[in-house]
């Protein structure tokens, strides 16, 4: 006969009545389960997390620390994949995986991305170990850690963080049923996953809202469990939060712990994972967003309007090199641009060359409009054309416009970057670096 554990009194502490409560769950389950094969996820999923976590320590025994972290990726990998938990739609990479945004932005290694099982390409396999999939294919990601420290927490998070900065491009393609469905910009979803943790309960709550209340609730993580002890979501003083488009309606992030009290947060991941696919599309990306990627600097992109033929200079010392525009730079002009009237290429042209600006005929022939950047208020006429007629100017396309850089400013204000090779020598022996010469195409 069955003995229920003693209910604990209330002088007894927290632990033990966790441990009661572990303890008349189990005694549950297994009187349930002689009368019935199966009661219920609960009871499947809690013979898992033991499982799991055996197996966590098993891995102990390996010695590099490369093997040990990739057995303990494999062992989530396999939870998910094994018992036939995911529902067909959604596919578990087998490689490590970065990645890629149409802004030309990469993610660091993912340790597993879960992406739409149809509607995936790859844009690059590395040695047969790294595989690039464009964002849009993805629903998220899950960063494994073994053991819960400081330094693992915040590296997770970091990890996330630029994984949960990129965006898909407007057009998503969706294979529902037989038919296509275009939906617009859904981040991605992202979890950090340890098996045990170092750092006291409170400690990680802690530094997980320091690190809301830093950062925009874009790259929040959705999740934080660690199996041993809970998990963990960002929320407000209403209600919490894993979902992105509810993370985006909070002001001010608390962090809503979630000890686990019946040895039950396998489940408790499980179902929040389900919620997140669900709630984040995955498909087709739109493959022109990936023909020839953006230059990226720091968190902005860019891209040279007239291709390879005006993105290299010239230096006199070691050669060919790109050309590199600041953040710092890139926000000035994208900021200037915002806000200049948008005018017709070839009128602004005609314009230049001292033109009356009334071809009318010639502007809807090449309809394409610009802005140019021109803070100084100079007439065209000084700015687009050199004396003898050649033009004076590079294109760039940035934030969805296109924008003409006079050569005035970019040799004023030093908006192209010099040389990285003399940059560096420079910077060791304080010499200043020789002028670079523009390229053959005289862009």
């Amino acid at each position: 006969m069955t003995r229920l554990p003693k209910k604990p009194s209330e002088q007894d502490d927290l632990q033990q009545r966790y441990r009661w409560l572990r303890e008349i769950t189990d005694d549950v389950i297994a009187e349930r389960s002689k009368i019935a094969e199966f009661h219920g996820l609960e009871q499947e999923l809690r013979e898992l997390q033991r499982d799991v976590l055996t197996a966590y320590e098993r891995s102990v025994q390996l010695k590099h620390p490369r093997d040990k972290g990739d057995f303990r990726e494999e062992i989530l990998k396999q939870f998910l994949v094994k018992h036939g938990l995911l529902p067909n739609r959604y596919s578990v990479a087998q490689n490590r995986v970065r990645a890629v945004a149409p802004s030309g932005h990469i993610s660091p290694e993912l340790d597993i991305v879960i992406h739409d099982r149809d509607g995936s390409i790859v844009l690059r396999r590395l040695d047969g170990t790294v595989d690039y999939l464009p964002i849009e294919c993805i629903h998220g990601a899950i960063q494994v850690k073994s053991k819960l420290t400081k330094k693992a927490l915040l590296d997770g998070l970091d990890n996330l963080k630029q994984f949960k900065s990129l965006v898909p491009s407007n057009k998503l393609e969706q294979n529902l049923g037989g038919f296509t469905l275009a939906t617009g910009l859904f981040r991605r979803f992202g979890v950090l996953f340890a098996y045990e943790g170092s750092l006291k309960w409170e400690a990680v709550c802690r530094e997980l809202q320091d690190f809301a209340r830093q950062n925009p609730p874009e790259v929040w993580p959705n999740l934080v469990v660690v199996l041993d002890k809970g998990y963990m979501v960002l929320g407000d003083d209403k209600s919490y939060a894993w979902k992105n488009r509810d993370q985006l309606k909070i002001e001010t992030p608390i962090v809503y712990g979630h000890p686990d009290l019946t040895a039950s947060c396998l489940l408790d991941f499980y179902g929040i994972l389900l919620e997140l696919l669900k709630d984040t599309p995955a498909g087709s990306p739109d493959l022109n967003s990936y023909w020839r990627m953006p230059l990226t600097s720091g968190s902005r992109s860019y891209s040279f309007s007239h291709g390879a033929t005006a993105e290299m200079l010239t230096c006199p010392r070691h050669g060919a090199y790109l050309k590199r525009i600041s953040e710092r730079d890139l926000t000035r002009i994208a900021e200037f641009s915002r806000s200049a009237e948008r005018i017709n290429w070839v009128k602004a042209i005609d314009l230049a060359g001292g033109g009356e600006g009334n071809n009318e005929e010639a502007y809807e022939r090449q309809p394409g409009m610009v802005r140019i950047f021109n803070p100084d208020g100079l007439p065209l006429t000084e700015l687009l054309m050199k004396p003898n007629g050649v033009l004076s100017y590079d294109s760039i396309e940035i934030d969805g416009m296109t924008v003409l850089l006079p050569h005035h400013y970019i040799a004023r204000d030093d908006l192209f970057e010099e040389c990285p090779i003399c940059t560096k020598e420079a910077a060791r022996t304080g010499k200043k670096t020789p002028t670079s010469t523009r390229s053959a195409s005289g862009t």
